[in-house]
């Protein structure tokens, strides 16, 4: 059996630690490992199973479609790299989201700009007046944008971990400096016991879908949680500093068991 993670090259340098930990992993069951990046998958010889951890949904629909087991699936991967497909989804499922729209001129200022496939925060900003929405907008161009009504609780959100469609972990991830919380931005981030509404919310976003490990963060607003994200390649760097859960085992428990 072998087992091949997917990385984008610019990506794989930073991540060298989490990819020592799949191959360690994969290694005490006897499976071969070994990593590809996304710009040579015509060369890759076919393995069991793909980790696709470079977010490529051209990458998933080309091992699936020769019959490799993927993971996660194209499905979550397109939800996850979509914000807006995720969160027209959402809403189907009747989950809490904040009020969003690709039309820039529906969302009242202030508002949150974002790109439809960023992740880390990074690509996140509030315009508090349309000077800086057309900045943000032109600062921004080429790029596929979104704009979200801002919620009333800033600077906090929660990132549920989830392996084989159960839920593993709650982190919560806090920030006094920034509206974003993300723990690559410099926000604290400490374990959280999730309230039966959380427990709900997650549940509800996951409903038909087959998700192999991913996460799944929520905001607050008005006192309630509120669906944010749905991270399909999630980093797990303060889940490993604040918590003694071995993620990745999970992970790889759980792919030998549905392969």
């Amino acid at each position: 059996m072998k087992a091949l993670i997917l990385y984008r090259k610019e990506d794989a340098l930073k991540n060298r630690e989490y990819i020592r930990l799949f191959a360690e992993e994969f290694e005490k069951r006897g499976v071969g490992f070994s990593l590809a990046y996304t710009d040579n998958l015509e060369n890759a010889e076919l393995p069991d199973i793909v980790i696709n951890r470079a977010r490529s949904l051209r990458a998933a629909y080309f091992f699936e479609e020769r019959g490799v087991r993927v993971s996660n699936p194209s499905e979550v991967c397109r939800l996850g790299n979509d914000k807006f497909l995720a969160y027209e989804a959402a809403k189907e499922k009747g989950v809490p989201v904040m009020k969003t729209s690709l039309n820039a001129d529906e969302i009242p200022i202030p508002c949150v700009v974002k790109t439809l496939d960023g992740h880390g925060g990074s690509e996140v900003f509030i315009a508090s007046d349309e000077k800086d929405r057309l900045e943000i907008i032109k600062k921004l161009e080429g790029r596929k944008l979104l704009f979200q009504e801002v919620c009333d609780t800033p600077g906090r959100d929660l990132r549920i971990y989830v392996v084989g469609n159960r839920i593993v972990a709650g982190m919560m991830r806090s920030s006094d400096k920034d509206f974003r919380s993300n723990y690559s931005l410099g926000g604290r981030a400490k374990r959280h016991e999730l309230t039966p509404e959380e427990v709900r919310v997650a549940m509800q976003v996951m409903e038909g879908l087959k998700i192999d490990h991913a996460a799944i963060d929520l905001i607050y607003h008005k006192g309630h949680p509120v669906f944010n994200e749905l991270e399909d390649a999630a980093g797990s760097r303060m889940l490993y500093a604040n918590t003694d859960i071995d993620i990745v085992k999970m992970y790889v428990e759980e792919l030998m068991r549905n392969i």
